[in-house]
């Protein structure tokens, strides 16, 4: 009799291992645009921050495609290199580049360092690197007024 929850070795592929693990996956036109539906460019709260060069290059391509992309200077930025920022909650949280009907990037191959890079961190909403679940003894359970619990082996 097999364990309940416990899944076949075989059964599992090495991204479903990578993604159980919480590890980052690589990202493809599969997982980001058909599996995850592009949630990174539909993130309200998302912000692509340029360089100057990157700034250029993607104000140039918008303007190919029909489409603007407002962009802010934000010069005191401590450090960075990249002083302008792409809010996409500027464009009703949805990047200017996105094809929706798709979910494909219309400059995939010559989208900013921030997008060829992200995530940094792992993100809640994201595929590549998903937040880790929180451990099941993370949440306490409190009693309710007049109980107690016991705890027995």
């Amino acid at each position: 009799m097999k364990p309940a929850g416990l899944v076949p070795l075989g059964a599992l592929v090495a991204s479903d291992i990578r993604a159980r693990l919480g590890l980052r996956r690589e990202a493809s036109l599969a997982t980001c645009a058909l599996e995850c539906g592009a949630q990174c460019c539909r993130h309200r709260d998302m912000v692509v921050f340029l360089t100057p060069p990157e700034m250029r290059d993607l104000k140039a391509r918008a303007e190919a495609l029909g489409v603007t992309v407002p962009v802010r200077h934000m010069p005191r930025r401590p450090g960075s290199t990249a002083p302008w920022a792409y809010r996409l909650a500027d464009t009703g949280g949805v990047c200017v580049f996105l094809d929706q009907a798709t979910n494909a990037c219309r400059v995939y191959e010559h989208r900013p360092r921030a997008c060829v890079t992200f995530p940094s961190a792992p993100e809640a909403f994201c595929l590549l690197w998903p937040l880790p679940a929180p451990p099941a003894s993370a949440t306490p359970i409190t009693p309710h007024k007049g109980e107690t619990h016991e705890h027995r082996e």
